[in-house]
């Protein structure tokens, strides 16, 4: 099915995938049997507009001072080594593993490669297969209760970090770092496969996005139930219809134990997306769960709920139901928040071809006077490339005058974020990681980096703050030395 495979895993400054920004990538080159072949490991220089939070800082174990070291390379060329990591051979298939990494790492990483020019989608497409080991742990443990050790907490719920499954089952790990991540989520990944093939086997299927949708089409087209499996704090696994999709890779389905399924789009787009909703929505493309009945009964016994399949029975049509969702979809509308920031539109569709011509030719070019002068159709590349000709020239590279002043147009509310008021900002600004903040070393080093001059700023609001914050514009001139 793939004759290779990767496990990555990233450290970031805080938790937003679109903000935040790669601190150390790590990853681990498979064969096809999981045997390592090679890893890499990727310390990133920090941006000078981004604001590290102190939350992720004492995750990582990271000091803010290390950040800003001349031996870590810059995000620019860091993009260039993880694309060249995760991309695969030619067109062989590859297996991308990681753990809870689908909603997290694959979007970070995906925004690096999108910020700095790359390809987005290294790890997705026709022949990618993406393996989530957090909700494959999930489902070996519902099946198999012995396979897996799961350490509970002293509220009595599990624990499924990975830093506390890893030695509750004997696997060493260095947490929070991302080799040691990666090490830790391999050996989990190996122990499930030799134990529990079979579910090893559909795991990698449903990583595939075509595999998946072409299972839901034809269960649509059958009227066959599907089983979705879901853990929303307990494992359930939920008997469905396949009713429609947005042909957008997103599918509609109706849980069939459910008798208050809705039949107007009115209902249906009042219930679509609240917790106990009776229709699911799923993404092809993040690796869903979803049963034929043979394997189900299989997860239903070693759940000890074989006996909801056995009274299971569906004499709806589901037409009506159907047709609400297909009208309530219909006319759906996504309207785009006009201060959406570039990376928050990231699936504002494709840049055109001949902004993809430009892309190779700035990666082509032989100096950055040479990339300054390139001009994108598309907003969001312009406000990137700005940005990469911005830290260029903060480097001492030599840019000319008009196409600094140009860069810097189209890239400075990106500058300027970490001075924006918290409360309008999706991100980690100063004025929110310096309320309550009693970390003075922290504190002494976020003012430096981003020239905030005076040091009796400890009592006062961020957006009070004379010098750096009041004047965004100059105060990242000031932190950027322009």
């Amino acid at each position: 099915m793939y004759p290779s495979g990767s496990c990555y895993d990233t450290e970031a400054t805080d938790a937003d995938v679109r903000h935040a920004q790669i601190l150390q990538f790590g990853t681990i080159q498979t064969d096809r049997n999981l045997t390592e072949m090679s890893r890499k490991e990727v310390l990133v220089r920090r941006l000078p507009y981004v604001l590290p939070s102190r939350e992720a800082l004492a995750v990582t174990g990271f000091k803010p001072a290390t950040l800003d070291a001349p031996e870590r390379v810059s995000e620019y060329d860091a993009a260039l080594m993880i694309e060249r990591e995760l991309k695969a051979r030619g067109y062989d298939p590859k297996l991308f593993v990681t753990y809870n990494g689908i909603s997290f790492d694959d979007e970070l990483i995906r925004t690096t490669l999108f910020r700095n020019l790359r390809d987005p989608y290294v790890t997705s497409g026709r022949n990618a297969y993406r393996l989530d080991v957090l909700a494959l742990a999930r489902v070996a443990r519902s099946t198999m209760p012995d396979i897996l050790t799961i350490p509970i907490r002293e509220d009595g719920s599990e624990n499924w970090k990975l830093e506390a499954i890893a030695p509750a089952n004997g696997i060493e790990i260095t947490a929070h770092d991302a080799m040691g991540d990666c090490k830790a989520t391999l050996d989990i990944a190996r122990r499930i496969k030799e134990r529990a093939k079979w579910l090893w086997k559909h795991a990698v299927a449903a990583g595939n996005t075509s595999r998946v949708d072409k299972m839901l089409s034809s269960a649509m087209a059958d009227g066959r139930t599907v089983w979705v499996y879901t853990h929303f704090g307990a494992p359930d696994l939920v008997p469905c219809k396949v009713l429609t999709t947005n042909n957008k890779k997103r599918w509609y389905l109706a849980d069939i134990r459910r008798d208050d399924l809705p039949t107007n789009a009115d209902d249906v787009r009042n219930l679509m997306y609240t917790r106990d909703t009776p229709i699911k929505s799923i993404r092809a493309a993040a690796a869903p769960y979803v049963y034929e009945d043979s394997d189900a009964l299989r997860i239903l016994d070693g759940m000890g709920s074989r006996k909801i399949a056995e009274r299971l029975t569906v004499g709806n049509s589901f037409d009506d139901v159907r047709k609400a969702v297909a009208e309530a979809i219909l006319n759906e509308k996504y309207e785009n928040d006009k201060d959406s920031t570039s990376e928050e539109r990231i699936y504002d569709g494709f840049p055109s071809d001949r902004d993809r011509a430009r892309k190779q030719l700035f990666h082509n070019s032989d100096s950055w006077t040479e990339r300054s002068v390139i001009k994108f159709d598309d907003n969001r590349l312009s406000d990137f490339a700005g940005r990469l000709v911005m830290l260029a020239h903060m480097e001492g590279h030599e840019i000319p005058a008009n196409q600094l002043e140009r860069a810097q147009e189209n890239c400075l509310d990106a500058l300027n974020r970490v001075y924006v008021p918290e409360r309008e900002a999706n991100w980690t600004t100063l004025e929110g990681e310096f309320r309550d903040c009693d970390d003075f070393e922290y504190r002494a080093w976020a003012e430096k980096a981003f020239a905030l001059d005076e040091p009796e700023l400890a009592p006062r609001e961020v957006s009070e703050m004379p010098s750096g914050c009041e004047d965004h514009e100059k105060g990242h001139q000031m932190s950027l030395g322009i």
